[in-house]
């Protein structure tokens, strides 16, 4: 009589002498044991959220998610996973509860219970129990060592510690921001120095006495140390004998650029001088000149002095 091959099943044969039918119930024992067993291997198999992670969508309430898994787990090991779908939007510190056993807090990967409103109703959520806790599965969005007052008042983010929430630096606030600039939304009021009549700097030694036709450069000058708005006051004067008609010119130069406002006398008074005041933007490094020429008389000059730098401090008078 011949058998199948894996499980020895008899298999009855015409020419068997006699023909027994009755040799196949065996087989039905048989095959009713090897049925039950991988059944039985099924359910534990199914029942081993370890190696193979249960899926459900919750229930409960906002603060404790409860979940029903089929085949239902004896005891929840460690590393045992799940993956939730959360019915609601979670609030601080919620706890997962599966079939009944225990209360276990879900908190990210780093150990860190949930801040509310970072388990989204519909999007599915894994964890794996570590310890205590159900840990997410995955990473909790970012790490590093940025602390709460370093980051933007008002704006999350995530460090090794956790999700945090900015809270800005003490210091960013307008009166410590150049006028008009916006850093992060915070527009300076801080005006520096600005143009005024407050005398800061008496000047002796930028001047220039010529009587070429060219505009010629004083010797000496100005660097600027500190940006901002500057006002300069200057004299031009026409020297020379009286009764001789010359124009004399002046003029602020910035770096080697004419930038003030083009001066000119003409006059057949030796001595004639008028002051002017104009106001420069500056920049650190920069270098303030005063050019002087003639219109071309032999012997009159020109001579052009910066007399002195004045500013406003911030002060205005109270009458």
């Amino acid at each position: 009589m011949q058998q199948t091959t894996n499980y020895a099943l008899k298999k009855i044969e015409l020419n068997d002498s006699p023909p027994d039918i009755t040799v196949i119930n065996p087989n039905w024992d048989t095959i009713d044991t090897e049925l039950k067993e991988n059944a039985d291997a099924l359910t534990t198999h199914l029942a081993d959220y370890v190696k193979h992670p249960g899926i459900s969508a919750t229930s409960g309430t906002s603060k404790a998610y409860t979940v029903t898994l089929d085949p239902a787990p004896l005891d929840i090991p460690e590393f045992f996973g799940i993956t939730i779908i959360p019915h609601v939007t979670n609030v601080a510190s919620p706890t997962l509860t599966i079939n009944g056993i225990g209360t276990i807090a879900l908190k990210d990967q780093k150990g860190v219970a949930y801040a509310a409103g970072k388990l989204l109703a519909g999007k599915p959520y894994s964890f794996r129990k570590v310890g205590s806790d159900f840990l997410a599965d995955s990473g909790s969005g970012g790490g590093g060592n940025l602390q709460p007052n370093q980051a933007l008042a008002g704006f999350t983010f995530v460090n090794d510690e956790g999700e945090q929430v900015g809270l800005g630096d003490v210091d960013l606030i307008p009166v410590n921001i150049k006028k008009g600039v916006n850093i992060f939304g915070v527009v300076g009021t801080l005006a520096g120095i600005e143009a005024g009549n407050l005398k800061v700097y008496d000047v002796y030694n930028v001047t220039m006495q010529t009587n070429q036709t060219t505009p010629v450069p004083s010797i000496s000058s100005l660097k600027v140390t500190l940006e901002g708005t500057y006002r300069l006051k200057y004299r031009l004067s026409k020297m020379g004998s009286a009764g001789l008609v010359c124009t004399v010119y002046g003029q602020i130069y910035i770096n080697g650029v004419p930038n003030g406002i083009l001066r000119s006398i003409t006059s057949s008074t030796a001595g004639e001088y008028i002051d002017y005041t104009e106001d420069f933007t500056l920049k650190p490094t920069d270098i303030v000149r005063i050019y002087a020429w003639t219109s071309g008389t032999t012997y009159p000059t020109s001579y052009t002095q910066i007399r002195e730098v004045l500013i406003n401090l911030g002060f205005t008078e109270q009458k």
